[in-house]
């Protein structure tokens, strides 16, 4: 039997990587874009469940090497209001 894993978003890549710490390697990962990797100023999120998972597979201290931590959080609406404006991601943390 052959795995199909549809999107390679954060969740398809690691249920990919889930596979193969596993032994299965009949696995392909498909994506409808050309480039996966999106170039619209968008940023991934993590937050404390994801990190737990990266801990269990071992890449914890990998993806902190690569990413910056987020502290402050501004958030706005379309006409420019703010809807949040606080030390959100510090918070997560201490939690």
């Amino acid at each position: 039997m052959r795995i199909i894993i549809v999107g390679s978003g954060l969740s398809g890549l690691i249920m990919g990587h889930c596979l193969f710490k596993a032994g299965i390697d009949d696995f392909v990962i498909l994506e409808r874009r050309p480039d996966p990797v999106e170039r619209s100023g968008s940023v991934i999120g993590l937050f404390p469940q994801t990190f737990r998972i990266f801990d269990q597979l071992g890449l914890l201290a990998d993806i902190k090497k690569l990413s910056l931590p987020l502290h402050h959080w501004l958030h706005l609406d379309p006409q420019g209001r703010t809807i949040y404006d606080g030390e959100f991601f510090d918070l997560l943390e201490t939690k």
